[in-house]
């Protein structure tokens, strides 16, 4: 469409770059914004973003727009991503928090399972966009069902609205709570609040500011960064395997769902390092054996 061939192949590259790009800036902007101005708006504005900026994108027959509109949609995935898992872990309790981190991740599978059969279905990528675009549009009206989490109201100190939602997640639940030893609580936790200095607000560069948390920060930050070059560098060169490229790709994310499985059972039995460490190792060695392994494979 853009003539993207010979001298100009590079901008085709160009476009998945400010993608990737995309999702840095937002893991950072919408961490920002959720801390400041509540996880339920930072979950919606990246939905309705993401919605608006990918639908867009299929109309697009400016390159320079598309790129940009790329790098926005980028930005809202990683809002999407990282927001909603943030929301769902403060929306559950400590016993159920587990089951429901593996869930949401196998959820994650299963869409990019399904893109793989859209893509196979609808070769078009204009069409193929607003296929897996505009579906989010209608997730903006549950803004209205899905309430704000009771962590983060807490943390804000606004405790009464926090009350006011935890005695409704409790009647919707039919769970029997006492209100007055739930307003004593959170009377406890407010009168805590308040003995505190609320002008100091902490932010990133507190993660480095002793050393056993800058220690643990740099390590987490280092696996991250490890284990998204492993996997975005895995999915991304799925097109110079042999075969057909969407069984491909629809059987490297179809075995996300067992793999999940297993860490769920072994976590659960074993603790988080152990089986953590053992499937870092496990990941890093099956790299290094693909070098084994010529790159052409002749009759």
């Amino acid at each position: 469409q853009w003539d993207l061939i010979c001298n100009r192949a590079h901008l085709k590259a160009l476009t998945q770059a400010m993608y990737m790009a995309g999702l840095l800036v937002g893991s950072l902007v919408f961490s920002a914004v959720s801390d400041r101005f509540g996880r339920r708006i930072g979950v919606f504005i990246s939905i309705a973003l993401l919605a608006v900026c990918g639908t867009t994108s299929g109309f697009s027959n400016c390159l320079s727009l598309f790129i940009l509109l790329r790098f926005v949609t980028g930005m809202a995935n990683a809002g999407c991503l990282l927001v909603r898992y943030v929301f769902c872990m403060e929306l559950i309790s400590i016993n159920h928090r587990t089951a429901v981190g593996f869930l949401t991740n196998i959820f994650v599978s299963l869409g990019f399972d399904m893109l793989s059969l859209l893509a196979y279905l609808i070769r078009d990528y204009q069409y193929l966009l607003l296929a897996v675009s505009l579906p989010a549009a209608p997730l903006v009206l549950f803004w209205g069902v899905i309430p704000e989490t009771p962590r983060w109201l807490i943390a804000q100190n606004r405790l009464d609205e926090a009350h006011k939602l935890l005695m409704d997640f409790a009647s919707k639940n039919q769970v029997s709570v006492d209100p007055a030893h739930l307003h004593h609580v959170i009377q406890v936790v407010k009168t805590a609040e308040l003995r505190k200095d609320m002008t100091q607000k902490y932010g990133f560069l507190d993660l480095l500011r002793t050393q056993k948390l800058r220690k643990r920060t740099l390590i987490m930050g280092f696996n991250w960064f490890v284990n998204a070059v492993v996997f975005f560098g895995l999915n991304l060169n799925v097109k110079n395997l042999g075969g057909n490229m969407y069984l491909n790709f629809f059987i490297m994310c179809i075995i996300e769902i067992p793999g999940a499985l297993i860490c769920w059972f072994l976590i659960g039995r074993y603790g988080r390092r152990v089986p953590y460490a053992a499937f870092e190792i496990i990941g890093g060695t099956a790299c290094m054996l693909v070098l084994a392994f010529p790159k052409t494979h002749s009759k």
